[in-house]
């Protein structure tokens, strides 16, 4: 049922939304260019000086330059296989982690490495305990996934 605009209405959309809808808190995050004066987790944000601006460029550049728009579409299934070697020459200096080709996974993100594990350990019904604080990202897989909102 469709109620007519109230005094509290932003938008012409918000008389079409669920009560849940409406009562959702107003974003904390703000304005994204403004992140670097937050420390939030809940959409990603880096700390603005851990990324090298100037080497990301440079790359972006060098990557368009020798790809093409093949820079531009997803990557291989496992990771692209010079990421993948590289996190195994590191494992193995740096934790003397002797691991191989078949033992590393390189995902787009912390949401689908979240949903894969869910997809191999996780059945519906299953009880999932997370520590408190935890990302947000992962109640969403969680939920979504196991078609459960329940705790």
């Amino acid at each position: 049922m469709v109620q007519a605009a109230t005094a509290a209405s932003t938008s012409p959309l918000d008389d079409l939304l669920s009560t849940r809808g409406r009562d959702l808190p107003t974003p904390r995050t703000g304005d994204p260019r403004l992140a670097a004066d937050l420390v939030s987790f809940v959409f990603g944000y880096p700390d603005a000086s851990s990324p090298p601006a100037s080497a990301i460029a440079e790359a972006t550049v060098r990557a368009m330059q020798n790809d093409g728009e093949g820079a531009l579409q997803y990557g291989m299934d496992r990771g692209v296989p010079q990421l993948v070697d590289a996190l195994l020459a590191k494992l193995k200096k740096d934790q003397g982690i002797d691991a191989k080709n078949e033992n590393v996974l390189i995902t787009a993100g912390g949401s689908q490495a979240c949903q894969l594990v869910l997809d191999l350990l996780v059945d519906p019904g299953d009880t999932v305990i997370v520590e408190a604080p935890t990302w947000m990202g992962f109640l969403d897989r969680k939920s979504t996934r196991l078609n459960s909102s329940h705790w």
